[in-house]
């Protein structure tokens, strides 16, 4: 909690406190005590809090200067996304299953697309993919993103489906046992299975213990995730 840090994390005790030491300084007889004294007050004042931001770049952490500190020790909650969780570094896709070798870039060409639009941290992943495999970005439009782990949209003027095999058999899309696979994004043109994306999560070091950290501040996380394989 930053107000445990200092007693002058608010502006107004800084400036008083400012004003009493200058006063107590003009006390002092020696004129090159006078003269010092402000310059080293300008020098050092800064330095707890940029000791503060070296320790906190050490962790993955950035703040936007000293309010920004306090506001967030302030805070009660903190917004918390997929890529918070998992950047786009540590996502990879792992394999994909599509219908057929000649559909390979049309199914990565609607999967990029839609997480182009998506504003997730797939987004990165899927785009990349896309673009070594020959596809391009297409056209989409009437973007929704659904709770049960989902998005839909039409890309390329056809209504497609993006998401986890539970979201997309809420969708009332058929998919067979056997091509169940963990931390998986399936995606179809209208009712059809065009392809399966196996994805591969490496957990980020920290991660947990920066969660703890937050409750045990009682700031409590607010997970605004638009992964479909990510679940708080």
């Amino acid at each position: 909690d930053p107000l445990k840090i200092s007693p002058y994390c608010n502006t107004l005790q800084t400036i008083a406190a400012g004003y009493l030491i200058t006063a107590l300084v003009m006390l002092v007889p020696s004129k090159a005590f006078r003269i010092a004294a402000p310059v080293a007050m300008l020098i050092t004042y800064p330095i707890p809090a940029l000791l503060l931001a070296l320790s906190l770049k050490k962790e993955g952490t950035s703040v936007a200067g000293w309010s920004g500190l306090a506001d967030v020790g302030l805070s009660r909650h903190m917004i918390v996304a997929d890529s918070d969780i998992f950047p786009s570094s540590s996502i990879r896709i792992k394999n994909v299953h599509a219908v057929s070798l000649e559909n390979l870039k049309r199914v990565c060409s609607l999967a990029g697309s839609i997480f182009d639009a998506s504003g997730s941290a797939l987004a990165s992943v899927f785009h990349d993919y896309m673009l070594r495999n020959g596809g391009s970005p297409l056209s989409v439009s009437n973007f929704e993103s659904h709770d049960g782990g989902g998005f839909t949209a039409m890309v390329d003027g056809v209504q497609v489906f993006c998401g986890t095999v539970s979201f997309m058999r809420l969708m009332g899309i058929h998919i067979s046992e056997r091509y169940e696979y963990p931390d998986s994004v399936y995606i179809s043109e209208g009712k059809v299975i065009r392809g399966i994306f196996i994805m591969e999560y490496s957990p980020i070091s920290g991660v947990k213990e920066g969660l703890e950290a937050l409750m045990r501040a009682d700031c409590h996380p607010i997970f605004a995730l638009r992964d479909p394989c990510v679940t708080p």
